[in-house]
């Protein structure tokens, strides 16, 4: 981890696609052929340890370091009291982050928690791998730029505006089609999905732009008040799951929707624009192109659903709302917001030929 985090440091994310790359087929070579060989289940524990041994080892490799004690050891203070308010920030992120899976198991059942994950899983799985993507390179990114707040400025509301313009129509549309994806693709037993789905998917666009916040905090050095975030929603959040289990899980998911926005805007997006000094009008303005458009794709998606009933099979109604969709949002962004879109295009291409824009 510490050599992936030196070359993310010096930005060679190239080199971090290729050892994943090779990490990937590592595992499927080794796994495949043990299965092959009759080690059945330990094919898959013995093709991840050695996957990930040949990952540290590529990355030693490619970022080699001098571990060394320090003398003194007061010379790290600040480094610990950074790594130790991280480390805070990511376990109470994965307690709240898991604690409605545990919630809806605990209280309402296995089938509602089977229900309850497949909703989340369809809500969140096309926005995840795309914020996970950013969030690979935007601290290295948010560090070089951390000192000159303009600059940051501008990263923020690019990114803002980039993430919402892939994220916002994608989950909309998840949304609007939710029935009839759970019927046609995973079957009428599905069904108790749908609600979950449809109030999650209105959730995770929200959640996928204010991934960049911590990221923010930390290239800052606000790693304690990204530590406090984390500890409140970790003390809030699974409290408003155990209130909304009384609908059952659309309760839980509404509790998503409801308590995570209340404490990032009261707390972690003021705390930030704060920091940064960007104002709200100018950070809402970067979510206009993605919004505007999402809305009229909406009432495209809309208006065909109601002009083919119900009469027609659902395999149809959901190829024919993709389609009109994605034409509808891919025509509006491009008549209403061409220039925007064209900016945003040059600025990704400047970074990834500037380390630090001027």
């Amino acid at each position: 981890s510490i050599s992936r985090s030196l070359l993310a440091r010096d930005l060679r994310f190239q080199a971090l696609a290729w050892i994943d790359g090779l990490r990937t087929v590592f595992t499927t070579v080794v796994t495949l052929v043990l299965a092959w060989m009759g080690f059945r289940y330990w094919s898959l524990v013995i093709g991840s340890v050695f996957s990930t041994f040949f990952a540290a080892v590529v990355a030693f490799w490619l970022r080699p370091f001098r571990p060394r004690w320090p003398r003194p050891f007061a010379d790290i203070t600040s480094e610990l009291a950074f790594g130790w308010n991280l480390v805070v920030s990511r376990i109470a992120w994965y307690g709240y982050s898991n604690a409605d899976f545990a919630v809806v198991g605990r209280v309402l059942g296995t089938a509602a928690l089977g229900a309850y994950n497949i909703g989340w899983t369809m809500a969140s799985l096309p926005v995840e791998k795309i914020s996970v993507m950013v969030m690979k390179v935007t601290p290295s990114v948010f560090a070089r730029v951390q000192d000159d707040l303009p600059a940051l400025r501008r990263y923020v509301n690019r990114l803002t505006e980039g993430l919402s313009v892939v994220t916002l129509p994608a989950a909309i549309g998840m949304a609007l089609v939710a029935r009839d994806f759970v019927t046609v693709v995973l079957g009428d037993k599905w069904l108790p999905a749908v609600v979950p789905l449809q109030i999650l998917s209105v959730f995770v666009t929200y959640r996928s732009v204010t991934t960049l916040y911590a990221d923010i905090l930390e290239a800052t050095d606000h790693t304690r008040l990204n530590m406090m975030f984390s500890v409140l929603g970790l003390i809030v959040l699974p409290a408003c799951f155990v209130m909304g289990t009384r609908w059952g899980t659309t309760g839980v998911a509404a509790a998503w929707a409801v308590g995570y926005p209340l404490i990032t805007l009261s707390f972690h997006l003021s705390t930030t624009f704060r920091i940064i000094e960007l104002r709200p009008s100018e950070y809402f303005a970067s979510m206009w192109p993605a919004a505007s458009s999402t809305a009229v794709m909406a009432v495209f998606v809309l208006a065909v659903q109601s002009a083919m009933g119900t009469a027609l099979p659902g395999a149809v109604r959901l190829t024919a709302s993709v389609l009109v969709g994605a034409l509808a949002y891919a025509g509006a962004l491009w008549v209403m917001h061409r220039r925007r879109i064209v900016a945003s295009l040059e600025f990704v291409r400047s970074m990834r030929t500037k380390k630090k824009p001027t």
